[in-house]
């Protein structure tokens, strides 16, 4: 069986962000012919690092439900594995606590590994399995989003994926302009954007909203997993606050990818160095976004 790899743990991610010295590795754990799981990174210098130039790496199991004690032996076999290539720290961004029911095994497994916490970020996802549909999705929201997404389903608007070049040009524009709004600037590249796109085709998707003809919202989303989707940005055209555009743009998204079999639509954090951001986390409730953990590991070897 080839390795489950999220797309973080993956080396053709790891190619557009090494430099110099630094180099992939990935160790598999098996049980017989039956491969359990894995942990991937990038050496740099005198550490290892999973999560490389990512929000997380961590470990990626090759069922959606594993014994903790085979995990708790997948974390061991890695961490020796990885003692002898020589690294003086192992630095293991996992994955949100929500990703999965493996994940506090793949926790506890750290912890008795001799793994200290190294960071802890608050962290938002909806969870799809909770809503039959958009519907039902927009019926659970608070009356001021409810309210926002009845109004924009009643003006002329377009969902779409973006799908050509073109349009994701455009759509990244959208992205450049909210944030140069707030003297802020995208830290990714279109063009490190479009790379990447290359390299996992179909995964790396920029949904727009259109209203009134003229895109005015944008999500780029990742599919890190089966399943699992990150919104990586999303913002709207400065002007079109009034429209309230982000709550019809997210009532959308979750019906696009309920259809498409996801479970978790992961929000991202809403801290920055374990500091909660106020804005950012009532904006992220609004959309219904539920809270967990995304918790940094350190070993020194």
């Amino acid at each position: 069986m080839k390795p489950s790899l999220s797309i973080f743990n993956h080396p053709d991610y790891s190619a557009l962000n090494v430099e110099g010295e630094q180099h992939y590795w990935r160790y598999e754990h098996r049980i017989g012919e039956r491969l359990i799981g894995t942990l991937a990174g990038v050496f740099d210098g005198g550490r290892f690092v999973s999560g490389f130039s990512a929000p997380f790496g961590g470990i990626d199991l090759a069922r959606e439900r594993e014994n903790p004690a085979v995990v708790a032996e997948l974390v061991m076999a890695a961490t020796e594995a990885l003692a002898r290539k020589g690294p003086r720290r192992i630095l293991i961004r996992a994955k949100p606590m929500a990703y999965s029911e493996d994940e506090p095994a793949i926790h506890t497994a750290l912890y008795r590994g001799g793994y200290g916490l190294a960071g802890s970020n608050l962290s938002f996802h909806v969870d799809l399995r909770r809503y039959a549909d958009s519907a039902a999705y927009a019926e659970a929201l608070l009356s001021d989003a409810r309210r926002h997404v009845r109004r924009g389903l009643g003006r002329e608007h377009e969902f779409r994926l973006a799908g050509t070049p073109e349009a994701e040009a455009a759509a990244y524009r959208v992205l450049e302009e909210n944030r140069q709004a707030r003297g802020w600037k995208l830290k990714l590249p279109y063009e490190y954007l479009a790379e990447l796109a290359e390299r996992f085709p179909d995964r790396i998707r920029y949904f727009m909203l259109s209203l009134q003809r003229q895109p005015t919202a944008v999500a780029l989303v990742y599919r890190v997993a089966r399943g699992r989707s990150l919104v990586v940005y999303w913002g709207h055209r400065p002007g079109s606050e009034a429209m309230a555009p982000m709550n019809l743009l997210a009532y959308h998204l979750v019906g696009r990818l309920k259809r498409e079999g996801d479970v978790i639509l992961d929000l991202g954090t809403a801290s920055e160095d374990g500091v909660p951001i106020e804005g950012l986390a009532a904006f992220k409730r609004s959309l219904l976004g539920e809270t967990s953990l995304r918790l940094d590991y350190v070993r020194e070897v």
